[in-house]
């Protein structure tokens, strides 16, 4: 829902694609888990984005975003 509130398509398409991202790495299947998701899972997903990514900082930012 709060995508959708989105103006820009290009923006709506960078969340979703970030929000898959998240969802692929850290293994979680349903929405269900998504909701269940903590502070230490995020933590956990910026640093292996930083240290097995090798991802650019603004790259690791916007996704945090």
């Amino acid at each position: 829902m709060w995508l959708a509130k989105q103006k820009s398509r290009q923006t709506r398409r960078a969340y979703r694609l970030d929000v898959g991202h998240f969802m692929r790495a850290l293994d979680i299947t349903s929405t269900d888990m998504l909701r269940q998701v903590d502070h230490r899972a995020v933590i956990a997903w910026e640093r292996m984005q930083r240290e097995q990514e090798g991802a650019a900082p603004s790259t690791v930012r916007r996704r945090l975003s």
